[in-house]
């Protein structure tokens, strides 16, 4: 049996799909790196190339400040920056992030089949609210989920979860679509089948190692995946 049908007998019969955002859906980094930047700036701290952002996403906006600032610093500190990162990822406008090169087809091909999909994303809520009203508002989905205070986050499976439930789907029906590790645990958490997409943020290396149900590199070959 070849790798094609394999992966065909793998996604066989899915009825709903979650997919992360950053990194999946869109390509963000370049904004979060120019709004974190300008926020280290102002507070008199150093700045970050692109490359070093990609390796800090994924764990969710306070970790990735987290990663960015010295060792040190004092929590009032930390806390100030962090709440003006979110003003003004949540402010400003968004002008060097773009849907990945086939996403826009992925995602017509999916409503125009009647399949369920939903967002489930470690971005805090109301930044992704923005993202997804600027990026994504030609299309519905049954649940958008952000990270929000006392709830946990991804690979922790309950938004995912609770998602499944909105689709009144069982987890086994559903693919959880991302570009990192900490997606293919969520997925592997709730029971759901992982599709990984290398060509987001995660190295390959880490990808191999959580070992995806289904791996692709480019977020064009989604639609290649469904039309199997």
């Amino acid at each position: 049996m070849n790798k094609k049908e394999i992966i065909r007998q793998t996604i066989q019969g899915f009825k709903g799909v979650i997919f992360d955002l950053d990194g999946t859906l869109i390509d963000s980094v370049a904004d979060i790196r120019k709004f974190a930047n300008a926020i280290f700036e102002e507070h008199g701290f150093p700045t970050h190339s692109l490359d070093q952002y990609i390796d800090w996403i994924g764990n969710g906006a306070r970790k990735l400040i987290e990663r960015a600032l010295p060792a040190g610093i004092d929590q009032a500190t930390f806390d100030q920056i962090f709440a003006d990162y979110l003003y003004v990822y949540e402010h400003e406008e968004h002008t060097e992030s773009m849907l990945y090169d086939g996403i826009p087809q992925v995602l017509d091909y999916l409503s125009l089949h009647h399949i369920p999909m939903a967002i489930c994303t470690n971005k805090p809520y109301k930044v992704m609210e923005k993202t997804v009203k600027q990026y994504l508002s030609a299309w519905d989905f049954v649940a958008i989920v952000g990270q929000q205070d006392g709830k946990p986050k991804k690979p922790d499976p309950s938004s995912a979860l609770q998602i499944v439930a909105q689709m009144k789907l069982h987890p086994k029906d559903v693919l959880f679509i991302g570009d990192s590790v900490v997606d293919i645990k969520t997925g592997q958490a709730a029971g759901m089948r992982s599709v990984c997409i290398t060509g987001g943020y995660e190295t390959l290396k880490n990808i191999e190692q959580a070992q995806p149900d289904v791996r692709i590199h480019a977020h064009r070959e989604l639609l290649d995946l469904f039309n199997e």
